[in-house]
């Protein structure tokens, strides 16, 4: 079984390299390295803050997206980000199906840093991992592939901001 998920996984990233789609992080991780990926959106009235982890363990990757924990304050009239905690939400095994959609986002997301499109609506992504570290942001806040990956790895968030 670990094989052919490996020579799926592989096939994968071969195919969706002829179709454009050439640089594929996951590919590179070694056993429990991680890849995380820190999302901000931000418009005029609202705001919304997620984290993604994609872990490997063996040959298999692990995603995990994480809410931020905040604070309402009795004395002030809205909330703030609480320090550095998170609240997992979900966890899964990544199918090469889903390997397939991280790899069409991850080169999209490239795109993005050099675009200095401004809008009111704006969507940073602050990437790391030991084979990829930058801090992009959509300024035209048109893409919101974050969200795309989010939906097609774990199905709809209910009452959720992204």
């Amino acid at each position: 079984m670990k094989g052919s998920y490996l020579a799926i996984f592989l096939f994968a990233t071969v195919h969706l390299r002829g179709q454009d789609h050439p640089v594929n992080t996951l590919a590179k991780l070694k056993d429990y390295e991680q890849l995380t990926i820190d999302y901000r959106m931000s418009g005029c009235y609202y705001q919304t803050n997620a984290k993604l982890t994609v872990t490997r363990i063996g040959q298999k990757l692990q995603a995990e997206v994480y809410s931020p924990v905040y604070s309402f304050p009795p004395e002030v009239q809205f909330c703030y980000l609480s320090g550095n905690d998170y609240l997992l939400l979900r966890t899964k095994m990544l199918t090469p199906s889903d390997i397939g959609k991280f790899i069409v986002f991850e080169n999209q997301l490239r795109k993005f840093a050099n675009s200095f499109i401004s809008s009111t609506t704006t969507h940073r992504y602050l990437v790391k991992s030991n084979y990829f570290n930058a801090s992009i942001t959509d300024g035209g806040g048109q893409w919101d592939g974050f969200t795309s990956l989010l939906t097609a790895w774990f199905g709809p968030f209910a009452n959720s901001p992204f």
